[in-house]
């Protein structure tokens, strides 16, 4: 395979990890890098922007980016 095909492949490949947090009492919704154990229903140690209570991980997901490449051929 060409060098140009491997470097778009590798491209094509990356992906940003989010962590989706909530809060407890008021419900509010924070996004963030995805951590290093995170998992979905893990009480984390950050605080609610709004009213300062205890932030949940609902929710983990990735976000591929949209990149512009020229056709192979």
């Amino acid at each position: 395979m060409s060098r140009e095909i491997m470097e778009i492949i590798e491209e094509s490949l990356k992906v940003n990890t989010k962590t989706l947090l909530e809060c407890e009492k008021c419900k509010e919704k924070v996004e963030r890098d995805h951590k290093e154990g995170d998992y979905v229903n893990k009480l984390t140690d950050e605080k609610c922007p709004k009213c300062s209570n205890n932030m949940y991980i609902k929710l983990i997901y990735a976000i591929q980016p949209i990149t512009r490449r020229q056709p192979l051929f």
